[in-house]
């Protein structure tokens, strides 16, 4: 069982935390929800009864019953817990058990697999599940349901046997993390702009002043006047010796293009050893082109209060 990112390298999922706490995001939002409610729909049934129910289906009722005049059958809509969101739910949490190697995660998810137990097992594509519409008093599992579906859009699963032996997960890290630090930032800091994929041209011929090729910065943060780039770098980051030129040229054109001195790369904190926040200019005649190099921990724990925390800090602090 393993996880890979779309460029081919594969993360072991005990080296990527930041997977770890999606999945505890997941668990724990659909357990406490079930602690509450859990969510029912009314589903059509057609059975062969032994009293009347709903409505009679008159030709099924003379194909089973012409002799058999004890039975009825019917058609009736029962207000039952065994639907296609509590059978994704399981189904899911079902995958992710196998796919953890957290100890608190597996914890969970077998809670939710216990509570389940009357729940039939079904396979959901991540094309069936996207079809489902949660109803108004499901509302309280909005969150835990599009956290399913992200993660059954990703998965690649090997059936053999009719079995589920081998789960892969295919993701592109790098931009889920700017998405999800981009979303904090967003959700954190009401009182600055944050916008994602800031686009702007990156050349303009001298002769048609025509505009060519679109750059997106990943987030531009706007305090005031003052404008700031800052581009997530899902990779190994300890010191200064792992940083990498095509990131700082990348910063540099970002700064340039949409006119401010300030820009912030983040990475993820892979060590408890690491800096978590350095300093630079660039070495050029105008000395004021500041870049400073971030990390957050995500191996902490799995609280993403923490997280946010430690991201509002680093834009706070600019």
């Amino acid at each position: 069982m393993e996880i890979k990112s779309d460029n081919n390298v594969k993360l072991n999922n005990s080296k990527n935390p930041f997977l770890e706490i999606l999945i505890h995001e997941y668990a724990t939002s659909l357990f406490e929800n079930l602690r509450k409610q859990t969510p029912k729909t009314y589903i059509h049934e057609q059975n062969n009864l032994s009293y009347m129910k709903g409505k009679l289906n008159f030709s099924q009722h003379i194909k089973y019953n012409s002799t058999n005049k004890a039975k009825f059958y019917c058609e009736y809509d029962e207000f039952a817990e065994n639907n296609i969101l509590n059978q994704l739910f399981l189904y899911v949490s079902s995958l992710l058990h196998q796919i953890t190697t957290n100890n608190e995660n597996k914890k969970i998810l077998k809670q939710i697999m216990n509570f389940y137990a009357d729940i039939e097992f079904v396979r959901i594509s991540s094309q069936r599940a996207n079809k489902i519409k949660l109803l108004r008093n499901q509302q309280l599992f909005q969150k835990a349901f599009d956290l399913a579906k992200m993660f059954l859009s990703h998965l690649s699963i090997d059936f053999s046997r009719n079995k589920i032996e081998n789960i892969t997960l295919l993701w592109d890290m790098n931009v889920l993390f700017e998405e999800y630090v981009f979303e904090i930032m967003r959700r954190k800091c009401p009182e600055i702009s944050v916008t994602a994929q800031k686009g702007k041209k990156l050349l303009v011929e001298v002769e048609s002043n025509h505009k060519r090729r679109n750059t997106f910065v990943d987030i531009l943060v706007e305090k005031g006047n003052e404008k700031i780039i800052v581009d997530t770098k899902y990779k190994k980051f300890e010191s200064l010796y792992d940083f990498s030129n095509a990131d700082v040229f990348q910063v540099s054109t970002y700064c340039l293009l949409h006119d401010t001195k300030k820009a912030i790369l983040i990475y993820p904190q892979w060590s408890d050893d690491a800096q978590t926040t350095q300093i630079c200019h660039l070495n050029a005649p105008e000395e004021n082109y500041i870049i400073q190099f971030s990390t957050v921990n995500l191996r902490k724990d799995l609280r993403v209060s923490n997280i946010e925390d430690e991201l509002i800090n680093i834009i706070n602090q600019n």
